[in-house]
């Protein structure tokens, strides 16, 4: 399957580090040129976030993964699998991206990156798939859109959702509480088979650009969505609807899903 990995024009190095790593890895890549959040007009920016929950590069962001689905679309491929441009990852992934006959018949999403190490609400079945690589099913937040594989029907799902937002993509692709998480089939790499250098520094490629206008907005908008962007009875009533439509009693869940720590390709675990 092809790799779009999302890149600024004037983020060159980022450009080689991504052309570099994948081409080791002989993987067919394709670049997608980013939507610079700085050129972004107030009328694009209120046309795809009217409610003002996100910053101008979060909508940048989201429009950036939006031309890559796109693109994923127009080529009526099967699977794709979609990078942000700060990424390390696996030479295990090659596998998995070059043989895609093990991915699940029901399966729309296969998030293959970690976020932070955290315990995670997963399915208690794992499909093994290469090398101690195993795959389950999501089913609690877990952040980040830097590293995800969509089938073909999913992309257009995501793509025809995402007219009008308000959330961060991953959010919307990735938070039980927010956005269509719920209606899509979420799997999870055990080990996770890339990461973002935010979180471990090793690359010498410029910093994001999402973190501090992120930040200053969320500290100066305090009834933000925390992306909790929905008053608390709404909320309520939603988290309310979720328990019941994804079956959450105590013994379902006890019976069909556990909690289980996701940790990073290098730590140890391959």
């Amino acid at each position: 399957m092809k790799v779009y990995f999302l890149n600024l024009d004037r983020s060159q190095d980022r450009n080689r580090f991504m052309s570099n790593q994948l081409s080791e890895l002989g993987l067919d890549a394709i670049r997608i040129p980013a939507v610079e959040g700085s050129t972004l007009s107030e009328e694009e920016y209120l046309k795809r976030n009217p409610t003002r929950n996100i910053v101008k590069v979060e909508v940048a962001c989201f429009l950036s993964h939006r031309k890559g689905w796109k693109q994923f679309i127009e080529s009526n491929e099967p699977f794709a699998a979609f990078m942000e441009d700060d990424v390390h990852i696996s030479p295990n992934i090659t596998h998995l991206l070059t043989n895609p006959k093990w991915m699940p018949n029901n399966a729309d999403v296969i998030k293959f990156e970690i976020f932070k190490p955290k315990k995670l609400v997963v399915s208690r079945e794992a499909i093994s798939i290469f090398n101690n690589i195993s795959i389950r099913r999501l089913h609690s937040e877990h952040l980040g859109a830097a590293g995800y594989i969509l089938t073909q029907s999913a992309a257009i799902k995501l793509f025809n959702w995402s007219e009008h937002f308000n959330a961060p993509v991953d959010h919307f692709l990735f938070d039980n509480k927010v956005g269509f998480f719920q209606q899509l089939n979420i799997y999870q790499t055990f080990p996770a088979l890339a990461i973002q250098d935010l979180f471990i520094n090793q690359a010498n490629i410029e910093k994001s650009l999402l973190n501090s206008p992120r930040m200053e907005f969320r500290q100066t908008n305090k009834n933000h969505l925390n992306l909790k962007t929905y008053p608390k009875l709404i909320r309520e009533l939603l988290r309310i609807r979720t328990q019941i439509e994804s079956g959450t009693s105590y013994l379902y869940h006890f019976a069909t899903k556990q909690r289980i720590k996701i940790r990073p390709f290098f730590d140890g675990e391959m």
